[in-house]
């Protein structure tokens, strides 16, 4: 069974407000780092659940 993760618009919203507050507080390093970290984090629950 292959699985796939759906980004939902609120979801993707919040992601947009998260990275625009960590950019300007702490930089686009910072910023994009965080984001890069978030989405990449349902794919540990993707190869967790794979038999």
């Amino acid at each position: 069974m292959k699985l796939k993760i759906v980004w939902s618009q609120f979801a993707e919203n919040e992601i947009d407000k998260i990275y625009n507050y960590y950019l300007q507080k702490a930089g686009i390093r910072v910023a994009r780092k965080i984001i890069k970290e978030i989405i990449s984090e349902p794919n540990k629950l993707i190869s967790r659940t794979q038999f």
